[in-house]
């Protein structure tokens, strides 16, 4: 059974694409049409995975089942007991996703926007927001991940970086606004 048009076949595509920070971090929101680095899709192979095969895995990455326990998406409250449910303020809330991805910004992630339906301002947002609470499990089932310790930019990405940092170019580059006008991560 091929496993095309599954949620892993998706996350396969979007490894080495692009993601907006300040965007929603959903698959479907991964930035342009191809990959920002170049992986060995010519030797690309067929992997039989979970009852099924995930045609086209190039040899630079790999695909897992996961074998850990579910994680709590749930930050620990201070001072309190266990089960008690977390709620804090907006701000604190977009501390710990930020903090969760490693980032020291105050700006939610939109991530954060997405899990909570802000669409706006997030000035106003959080000036509309009395408190936040989140608790929940995710149960990861596959890891996909880049297993090479080199990653080479695809040449259509080198040719949109400007080679100085000038921010009114920049503003006017095109090609690299159908990048991200944002900050890029990598998956």
């Amino acid at each position: 059974m091929s496993l095309a048009g599954s949620a892993l076949e998706a996350a396969l595509q979007a490894v080495g694409r692009g993601l907006d920070a300040a965007g929603d971090h959903r698959l479907l929101y991964c930035k342009g049409a191809g990959r920002l680095v170049a992986l060995d899709e010519a030797r690309a192979r067929d992997l039989p995975i979970g009852g099924g095969v995930l045609c086209g895995v190039p040899p630079d990455v790999e695909v897992e089942a996961y074998r850990g326990n579910p994680e709590r998406s749930r930050p620990p409250p201070p001072g309190a007991a266990p089960d008690e449910p977390f709620v804090c303020s907006f701000d604190k809330m977009a501390e710990h996703f930020n903090r969760k991805a490693s980032l020291l910004e105050t700006v939610p992630l939109g991530s954060f926007n997405s899990l909570f339906s802000f669409t706006g301002s997030w000035k106003n947002d959080a000036a509309a927001t009395k408190a936040l609470a989140v608790d929940g499990y995710s149960v990861p089932l596959y890891r996909v991940k880049i297993t090479s310790d080199e990653l080479v930019l695809q040449e259509s990405v080198k040719r949109a970086i400007p080679y100085i940092w000038d921010p009114p170019a920049l503003a006017r580059s095109v090609a690299l606004s159908r990048i991200t006008a944002h900050t890029l991560l990598l998956l």
